[in-house]
């Protein structure tokens, strides 16, 4: 079970990376913006 749990919170992780990365990537859209679609995505189970 921990490790089900772990594995979510390091995907999550993961997306919150990427979000940042977006954000500086393409500053049209806000940091906020972009950490949502991270916290969206993977919410919604892509992993």
């Amino acid at each position: 079970m921990s490790s089900i749990v772990a594995r979510i919170y390091y995907h999550k992780v993961f997306w919150l990376a990427i979000a940042a990365f977006v954000g500086r990537v393409s500053p049209r859209k806000s940091n906020n913006e972009n950490l949502e679609y991270g916290i969206t995505r993977s919410r919604q189970g892509y992993y």
